[in-house]
């Protein structure tokens, strides 16, 4: 089971190889389990020889898993999972990338921003694909839900 996990990386870079404009993602998608200190996957890269993109997208895919519940194990507290970021950096993880997410976490409304459950960031990608635009300052303290967006046709403000 742990092999086969291992593969992914690999055969989602095959999945997006086919796809001329996806050639540079195909590459991060492939190397973004590679750690900082060689000891990741698939090929052992260490340092800069891992694409800055694999780097970045290894501390966004390890925030994410860490904070948001998963069918096999509940999210973490921000705290632990800055704390866990910390404790990472250098080892799997680019410190110079880590420092950058740090900085990002010191402002409240970015802390917001970055923590807002994926679901709710697509529904509101969705509502703003319709048209739907905030009525009032704030709107985002509210998320939208699903029936709101689904079948809409003309711009409207959301409910509120």
């Amino acid at each position: 089971m742990k092999q086969a996990l291992k593969r992914h990386p690999v055969i989602g870079a095959r999945i997006v190889s086919g796809i001329e404009s996806l050639d540079v993602v195909s590459l991060w998608i492939r190397h973004h389990h590679e750690r900082f200190d060689g000891t990741g996957y698939p090929d052992g890269l260490r340092r800069e020889d891992i694409p800055l993109g694999s780097r970045i997208l290894a501390v966004a895919d390890a925030f994410d898993a860490m904070l948001y519940d998963r069918p096999y194990k509940a999210g973490r507290p921000l705290p632990e999972v800055i704390e866990e970021l910390k404790r990472c950096s250098g080892t799997h993880f680019d410190p110079r990338i880590v420092r950058v997410v740090l900085d990002l976490m010191s402002s409240p409304q970015r802390v917001a921003e970055l923590t807002r459950p994926p679901e709710v960031r697509f529904v509101e990608r969705l509502a703003s694909l319709y048209g739907l635009r905030p009525p009032v300052p704030g709107w985002r303290e509210r998320p939208l839900v699903v029936e709101e967006v689904a079948g809409a046709e003309e711009p409207v403000d959301p409910p509120g």
